[in-house]
């Protein structure tokens, strides 16, 4: 998985949830992205994802895990 396939995904995926301050949260850690930093910026979308489950939306808490399982094996 790519980090551009992972901003896609979770632009998509904010702006399909029901939760207004996820699609904010996304757009702001991607409007400050470091693009040196690729490895903070996942975690920044797997925190805002995990927030966003405990909020009730169980579809970022699914991509929250990608995300984790992403950070622990990806090659950067």
């Amino acid at each position: 998985m790519t980090i551009e396939l992972i901003k896609r995904v979770s632009v998509k995926l904010a702006s399909e949830s029901d939760l207004p301050f996820i699609i904010n949260d996304v757009n702001a850690i991607l409007k400050n992205e470091n693009v040196f930093d690729q490895r903070g910026t996942v975690k920044k979308l797997e925190h805002a994802f995990t927030n966003a489950n405990y909020a009730g939306d169980y579809k970022a808490g699914e991509f929250s895990f990608i995300l984790s399982d992403y950070l622990k094996g990806g090659n950067y």
